[in-house]
């Protein structure tokens, strides 16, 4: 009886081990499911009013108007029906910076995007870009990437999508035009032409 017995320990302890070592050899899967932040065409109050602080702080509008101010160096008043804000992390916190969508006609022509980053303690100005803000999207890192869609005077116009880096976005690759998907095996040619002679902000 001693005998069965032993074969049968023996072979437990030996399956067990290999059940270990698979274990320990299996590569983890990336589970991360990226989500879109789909940006409608309303422009409700401000959530917080160190949001106004801290574009007043960066200069991009005036808190009062100012009359001993020259024109040359007035800014547009900060309210939210110039001015739309948008977290670029899933923090909630406004004090880590964030998104600031231009109305057309405020600064330019054109809607601005802009990019609100703290470096050092300081809030900058990182990104400035002349088009508009269609999505954001979730990444594993906590910072949101972003469409923006980009007016051109030869296809009409030109939604790329940009990545966070560091501080600031870049510009990586060309997504839609004129509000149609780009397939996979033209972006590489839309790329040299759009992304390497990027021209709408830095």
């Amino acid at each position: 009886m001693k005998a069965p017995l032993l074969f049968c320990l023996a072979f437990i302890v030996a399956f067990s081990s290999c059940t270990s070592e698979e274990k320990k050899n299996v590569i983890p899967v990336d589970t991360f499911a990226s989500e879109k932040i789909l940006i409608d065409l309303s422009y409700p109050e401000y959530q917080d009013t160190v949001v106004v602080s801290i574009m007043s702080g960066v200069g991009l509008c005036d808190i009062n108007l100012d009359p001993s101010k020259p024109d040359s160096l007035k800014n547009p008043l900060c309210g939210h029906d110039r001015f739309r804000v948008f977290m670029n992390h899933r923090s909630g916190n406004w004090n880590e910076g964030f998104l600031v969508e231009a109305k057309a006609n405020v600064y330019s022509p054109d809607f601005r995007v802009l990019n609100i980053a703290k470096i050092d303690g300081v809030f900058k100005v990182t990104n400035d870009f002349a088009g508009e803000l269609l999505e954001l999207r979730t990444t594993p890192s906590g910072k949101y990437d972003m469409i923006i869609r980009y007016k051109d005077g030869v296809v009409g116009t030109v939604a790329i999508y940009h990545e966070w880096r560091k501080n600031h976005y870049e510009p990586t690759t060309v997504v839609e035009l004129n509000d149609h998907f780009v397939k996979e095996d033209k972006m590489d040619s839309l790329n040299k032409v759009y992304i390497d002679n990027f021209s709408w902000g830095f």
